[in-house]
């Protein structure tokens, strides 16, 4: 494993293929003290644990049925959510009485899932959250003169979702690569190589996968309403970007629309030397002839849209 010191820029760390979620290299900035703080919201709360799991039990554990009965109203008006009824139905969010933490991680879990199944409206949740973060109530951490607020809670939730879908895609493309080792060997195809048990967990890593990536076009819905920072989008840039060869299909999509949706925010000329070593690899790509023509074209359309200042 190589020095951190080596890693001092974008295009280094692309063409190491490094776990960008890593500590940043020396020479690049730590992430904003926001960051580092929603980090700690969760184990601060409960003593440790994730917040979809230890957290998420408390919130709605079985003796709580006013809990419970308050994230199924939730769930169903987030399901009534367009961009006509938005304030009506914010509103009726706000309605909920929150008198803990507990019930803020509630709410975030129900928009986050929301968000990352119904695709098409994640600038909608996006905006619910901006909406939500003004206005719902801060608790105070436990022997600590600091608050708890809905956009900490967010920004925690957004990171492990991140890093949950992380292992999920390396055993998606571990598999892919000794699919296609079977197929160089002249072996027998996949899916009779595979067992029931095998499958199964394949499966789940793809669904994992495709909610991951769901995730980052979240998230840069979240950036432009500056919930997020910058500091994550470039790492979930480098994160689309990183391995060698050609690309995954789903990581080119999730790349065009991530750009399409921040690129005016984040290409600024501070991060020109960046954007143009992102810009080069997603060149790379777009001469890939492993990848599909409709994915190729996504590619230079954007290079195109960056090339005229990201102006469609």
């Amino acid at each position: 494993r190589k020095s951190p010191e080596q890693y001092d820029t974008a295009e280094s760390r692309l063409a190491a293929s490094e776990d960008v979620f890593a500590p940043p290299p020396k020479a690049t900035p730590s992430p904003p003290a926001e960051d580092q703080a929603a980090l700690t919201v969760d184990a601060a709360l409960y003593g440790g644990g994730s917040m979809s799991q230890s957290s998420n039990r408390r919130a709605l554990s079985d003796d709580d049925e006013e809990r419970k009965r308050q994230m199924r109203y939730i769930k169903w008006l987030l399901s009534k959510l367009t961009l006509d009824n938005f304030e009506r139905v914010a509103d009726q969010i706000l309605e909920v009485e929150v008198s803990a933490p507990r019930t803020l991680i509630g709410i975030v879990n129900q928009i986050f899932d929301k968000a990352l199944t119904e695709t098409t409206l994640s600038e909608v949740y996006a905006a619910l959250c901006e909406y939500l973060g003004t206005k719902l109530p801060r608790f105070p951490y436990p022997n600590c003169d600091r608050e708890v607020s809905f956009k900490q809670v967010l920004r925690t939730k957004c990171q492990e979702e991140f890093k949950s879908g992380e292992a999920a895609m390396k055993a998606v493309a571990d598999q892919d690569e000794r699919n296609k080792a079977e197929k160089e060997d002249g072996t027998m195809g996949e899916e009779m190589n595979r067992t029931v048990e095998e499958q199964k967990v394949y499966l789940k890593n793809l669904a994992a996968r495709k909610r991951m990536l769901s995730n980052i076009q979240f998230i840069g819905h979240l950036y432009k309403k500056k919930i997020l920072t910058e500091h994550i989008m470039h790492e979930c840039i480098l994160k689309l970007l990183q391995g060698q060869g050609t690309p995954a299909p789903e990581d080119v999509e999730c790349l065009c629309n991530l750009m399409s949706i921040i690129g005016r925010e984040i290409d600024i000329p501070r991060n020109k030397e960046r954007m143009d070593v992102y810009f080069s690899r997603i060149k790379v790509f777009s001469q890939a002839k492993g990848l599909e023509s409709r994915l190729r074209c996504e590619l230079r359309d954007l290079i195109e849209l960056r090339e005229k200042s990201w102006t469609k």
